[in-house]
């Protein structure tokens, strides 16, 4: 006799798999196409669907989907990354996290509130440390309330700076194992 409820945890898994990535592999998005000198090696095209993968461009992160910008008080210096660096680990050093897309640490002085800002008392800029980006972007489940409340939101598939494994190899592990136990089971 089959106990068909010792399926549900695969079908559960199967149907709440959210963590799958994007369209492209992480630190690649969407037709965003970055010359540097290689202009073909940093792209995978499929031309039925006329679309590229292409890795993300210094100043950007990726998802699998767009480039995003890297948030004021972080930086990327290199291409195909799925987060940006710190600017500084001092929490008390503050950036204006509007101020996106730094590539080097040279932009993140452009970036300081101080620089922004000067002395002034009434400057319109939100003011957050390096360390308060990389905790929004690392905790989980995704801070959608900081992504959002960006001057150029962030959608929720790249709301986050943490890996998103695929599932594939767990999934057909829990195959192989039901498969198993039903080949046992059904055997006797």
């Amino acid at each position: 006799m089959f106990a068909w409820w010792l399926a549900l945890p695969v079908l559960a898994r199967a149907q709440n798999d959210d963590d799958v990535g994007g369209f492209c592999p992480d630190g690649s998005c969407i037709n965003c196409n970055y010359c540097d000198g290689s202009c073909f090696s940093t792209c995978s095209c499929n031309t039925e669907l006329n679309t590229c993968c292409c890795q993300a461009p210094p100043g950007y992160y990726a998802r699998g989907y767009e480039k995003i910008p890297c948030p004021g008080g972080t930086y990327q210096d290199s291409t195909g990354k799925t987060s940006c660096k710190l600017c500084s680990t001092d929490a008390t050093e503050l950036f204006d996290v509007n101020y996106r897309g730094a590539v080097d640490l040279v932009a993140c002085e452009e970036a300081k509130c101080s620089s922004r800002c000067g002395n002034s008392t009434d400057c319109e800029v939100q003011c957050v440390s390096s360390v308060f980006v990389e905790t929004a972007m690392m905790s989980h489940p995704e801070n959608i309330t900081f992504c959002s409340g960006l001057e150029q939101p962030v959608d929720p598939q790249g709301c986050s700076w943490q890996s998103t494994p695929s599932s594939a190899p767990g999934w057909h592990m829990e195959v192989f194992a039901l498969t198993l136990w039903l080949a046992l089971c059904c055997a006797q």
